[in-house]
C-alpha cells in the first residue's frame, strides 16, 4: 500500500511539474519569444498535437479546445486554438479581434509557417487564402457564399473542402464586414515543405 501511495505522489508531482513547465514555456512564447527551436525542444510531452506555431516572425502557443466544445476559440491574447474536429489538416483558429487573428489576416501566399509537434519543427509555406461569406454569420452551421463565384456551400462542404482536402496547416479567423465581426471566414492554407 505504501508503494502505491508513493507512486501516486510521484505521478502527481510529475504531472504538476509538466503543467508548470509547459505553462512557463507558453508564457515565454506569449511574451514574444521567437526562438522556435529552443521553445520546441523544451516541450515535455509527445502527444502528436501542435504545441507552438510560428508565422509573421512570432511564435504563438497552441491551446487545445476543451473536449466536446468544437466552437471554442481562445480569447487569450497571443494564442491560437487547435481545432479538434480536423482530420486531414492541422486546424488553427484565432479571433479577428485579437492580435493573433490580425496576424492571420496578414498571411499571404509564399509566407513561411513553422509548427512544433512532438519536439520537432515542421516547415510549411502558405499556398492559398480563401474568403467565404457566411449566410448566417452568428451560426457555426451557416452556409457560405464564395464572393468570387457566387457559389453556395453548406458548412459540411466547407469543412470538407478546407480541412479534409488539405494535409498541411489551415488557419481560420473571421473577417468583419459591414460592422459584423463574423461576416466572413478567412482561411489560410499552408502546405508542408518537403
Amino acid at each position: 500500500m505504501r508503494n502505491r501511495l508513493e507512486l501516486g505522489k510521484s505521478l502527481l508531482c510529475l504531472t504538476v511539474l509538466g503543467f508548470l513547465t509547459y505553462g512557463c514555456i507558453a508564457q515565454q512564447a506569449e511574451a514574444g519569444g521567437d526562438n522556435m527551436a529552443k521553445l520546441c525542444e523544451m516541450v515535455p510531452d509527445k502527444d502528436g498535437k501542435a504545441d507552438f506555431v510560428k508565422f509573421g516572425g512570432r511564435v504563438y502557443p497552441v491551446e487545445l479546445q476543451p473536449a466536446g466544445d468544437p466552437g471554442f476559440v481562445s480569447n487569450r491574447e497571443g494564442v491560437v486554438t487547435d481545432f479538434q474536429l480536423t482530420t486531414g489538416a492541422v486546424g488553427l483558429l484565432a479571433h479577428n479581434t485579437r492580435k493573433t487573428g490580425e496576424a492571420v489576416l496578414g498571411l499571404e501566399s509564399g509566407d513561411s509557417v513553422e509548427l512544433c509537434v512532438d519536439q520537432a519543427i515542421k516547415e510549411f509555406v502558405v499556398t492559398n487564402t480563401k474568403v467565404l461569406r457566411a449566410i448566417t454569420p452568428s451560426s457555426p452551421y451557416s452556409s457560405f457564399e464564395d464572393p468570387k463565384t457566387g457559389e453556395i456551400f453548406s458548412a459540411k462542404e466547407v469543412f470538407h473542402m478546407i480541412y479534409e482536402e488539405s494535409k498541411g496547416v489551415v488557419f481560420q479567423t473571421c473577417l468583419g464586414e459591414n460592422g459584423n465581426m463574423q461576416g466572413s471566414r478567412f482561411f489560410v492554407i499552408a502546405d508542408e515543405v518537403k
